[in-house]
C-alpha cells in the first residue's frame, strides 16, 4: 500500500472515536501515531490490536493542556523515525492556546517536505 511509510498522528485515539479513526487509517495502509493522556493500557491495547490487523502503530503520551508535554511531544515526534503525513486532532478539551501552538509546531514538522524538499 502507497501510505505505509507514512504516519498521521491523531490525538485521543487510544479510545473511542479516536480508536475507530485510527483503526480506519491503518485499514487503509497508513501508520499511526496513537496520542494518549492518561488510558495508557487501552493505546497499548488499540496498538496491539492495530498490530494484528497489519498496522504498525507508535505511542505518545501528553498532556495537551500543558505546554511541557506539548513541547515533549513535538521532540519525540521529531526524533521517530516515521515519515509524518498528518494529523487529526481527536482531543476535544484543548484550550485555545495550546491548539495552535500544537498544530503549528507539527505541520512545520510535516510539511518540511513540501515547503522545503529533499536536494537531488
Amino acid at each position: 500500500m502507497k501510505n505505509k511509510n507514512k504516519t498521521i498522528l491523531v490525538t485521543a485515539s487510544a479510545k473511542r472515536l479516536g480508536k475507530v479513526i485510527a483503526t480506519n487509517l491503518v485499514k487503509f495502509g497508513w501508520s499511526v501515531a496513537i496520542h494518549y493522556n492518561k488510558s495508557k493500557q487501552l493505546a497499548e491495547e488499540t496498538a496491539h490490536d492495530l498490530t494484528k490487523i497489519g498496522g504498525n502503530a507508535t505511542l505518545f503520551q501528553a498532556d495537551l493542556t500543558k505546554n511541557s508535554d506539548v513541547e515533549k511531544l513535538i521532540y519525540n515526534l521529531e526524533n521517530s523515525k516515521s515519515t509524518w503525513s498528518g494529523l487529526i486532532n481527536n482531543a476535544g478539551y484543548l484550550i485555545m492556546i495550546v491548539v495552535p501552538i500544537l498544530i503549528l509546531k507539527i505541520l512545520m514538522i510535516i510539511c518540511q517536505l513540501i515547503l522545503w524538499p529533499p536536494q537531488y
